[in-house]
């Protein structure tokens, strides 16, 4: 190639690269490319954090209304806490379906331990009453009577009793679920505990 020629080359691609720099056409669309997936993110995200701060609430809250039926209570049994058979909303743990609603209660989980302590030794505190009468709600975790349970020290006078309602909630993202899988996160389990004294004296169980 000649000079003339090659210097003609060279001419055209820096016109071209000039046009190119001032040529502002698409710019839009270049960086709604860049910025689309952030955004998208955060919409997600904010949906997503919503959606668990309103779960969590509700969680908390079904956990201490439960625990504030039953200590209102001087006998409690099986019926009360999950009511008749074929009534889907009835006793106590009807509550709970409302409270959530309209969260699926299926990873929910809640017991109820009535402990007592020891009236020589506050920080021997054993759960005082049978496991009939005080079925957990979607398995949770029933203790035995005469089981040791553990509570800070001082929060039971000696020889006085309260009502521990211990429940769980498994969380399970919705938009963020396959980002959890991928990350190799497992799904969040909650755990919340109420503990209150009974209006009365004590709450009977047992009959």
């Amino acid at each position: 190639m000649s000079k003339p020629a090659a210097k003609g080359t060279l001419q055209r691609i820096a016109d071209f690269a000039k046009r190119l720099r001032r040529d502002t056409r698409g710019i839009a669309a270049l960086e709604f490319g860049y910025l689309a997936p952030i955004m998208m993110l955060m919409f997600v995200c904010t949906i997503e954090l919503g959606r668990m701060i309103a779960i969590d609430r509700r969680f908390s809250q079904a956990t201490a209304m439960v625990a504030d039926l039953v200590t209102r209570e001087t006998e409690i049994t099986a019926t009360d806490l999950t009511g008749t058979v074929g009534e889907s909303n009835g006793g106590i743990y009807g509550i709970i379906r409302h409270i959530m609603a309209p969260y699926d209660v299926t990873n929910l989980t809640m017991s109820i331990t009535p402990v007592q302590a020891n009236p020589d030794d506050a920080d021997d505190i054993r759960v005082y009453a049978n496991t009939a009468n005080r079925p957990p709600y979607n398995g949770g975790d029933n203790r035995p009577r005469g089981q040791a349970f553990a509570l800070p020290n001082g929060l039971i006078a000696p020889g006085a009793s309260a009502i521990v309602v211990e429940s769980t909630y498994v969380y399970e993202p919705i938009f963020l679920s396959y980002l959890t899988q991928v990350l190799g996160w497992s799904n969040f389990n909650w755990e919340d505990r109420v503990v209150l004294s009974p209006r009365e004296n004590c709450v009977d169980f047992d009959n």
